[in-house]
């Protein structure tokens, strides 16, 4: 019974997560001015603290490979 709960959860957040990242991702999208989302890029000290904080660690994660620290 919990196995196949556990996989039920899995198969959940595969679907949920996605679904949860595009929609969130659009709402930003929809809601900022082009000139807003230019002026953040431009800030090279922001993309890089983003890109560093979002190196791809949680995407392995999630896919099923452990993460290194």
């Amino acid at each position: 019974m919990r196995t196949r709960m556990f996989q039920f959860l899995r198969i959940a957040v595969r679907i949920v997560a996605p679904i949860f990242v595009i929609s969130t991702m659009l709402n930003v999208g929809l809601t900022q001015r082009l000139s807003e989302i230019v002026a953040y890029l431009k800030n090279y000290r922001f993309v890089l603290k983003m890109l560093l904080a979002n190196d791809g660690r949680a995407d392995r994660h999630l896919a099923g490979h452990p993460v290194e620290h």
